[in-house]
């Protein structure tokens, strides 16, 4: 058995070259929730020689961005920007063979998050009377269980591999040429991500 699944999204929250003018608070807001929920099982049964096994592939590589830019212009009570992610993946991965000389079982799950999480103002004037908070988050997770068994009268083998990766990149930023003026500005970039994986053979 084998089951691939990706998710490659771009979700944008934007001003870009545009001139934006209000007596209450602005707020662009980018958030993503993408998850992946995942089974592949394979058996076999014989009266001699048995094999059977699965793999699981699952990849999220998402774009979350907040952004003001362009050479924009912004005036406002407040502003917020926030960019954020909290992707999933669950996986199961498994093989079980059962035969009365030989038996394999074996199960393989790969399992990779690479998103890009930004909130930033570049190349643009802000100005604010109260304020500005700009701020990147990712809170992704990855729970993976891979289980390989095997039963038989002579030999038997099983195994399970479990690859897990995180990979993201989160940023808040101002960047060198954006003018801002604010009463107070927060710029925050956080990452929580886990990871929780089993692999084991029967």
């Amino acid at each position: 058995a084998v089951a691939i699944n990706d998710v490659d999204n771009t979700i944008t929250a934007s001003v870009d070259a545009a001139t934006v003018t209000t007596t209450g608070a602005l707020s662009l807001s980018a958030t993503s929730d993408a998850g992946l929920d995942t089974l592949a099982v394979g058996g076999a049964v014989s009266g001699t020689f048995a094999g059977a096994g699965s793999v699981s592939l699952n990849d999220i590589a998402n774009t979350v961005e907040a952004s003001i830019t362009g050479g924009a212009t912004v005036d406002a009570d407040s502003m917020s920007l926030a960019a954020t992610d909290t992707s999933t993946i669950e996986a199961l991965a498994g093989g079980v063979a059962g035969a009365g000389s030989v038996a394999i079982g074996a199960g393989v799950a790969t399992n990779e998050i690479d998103n890009t999480v930004k909130a930033l103002v570049e190349g643009s004037t802000l100005t604010a009377t109260g304020a500005l908070t700009i701020s990147a988050t990712s809170e992704t997770t990855i729970s993976s269980t891979t289980v390989g068994g095997a039963v038989s009268g002579t030999f038997s083998g099983a195994g399970s591999v479990s690859l897990n990766d995180i990979a993201n990149t989160v940023e808040a930023k101002i960047s060198s040429a954006a003018f801002v003026d604010a009463d107070s500005t927060i710029v925050a970039a956080s990452d929580t991500s886990t990871i929780e994986a089993f692999a084991g053979g029967i």
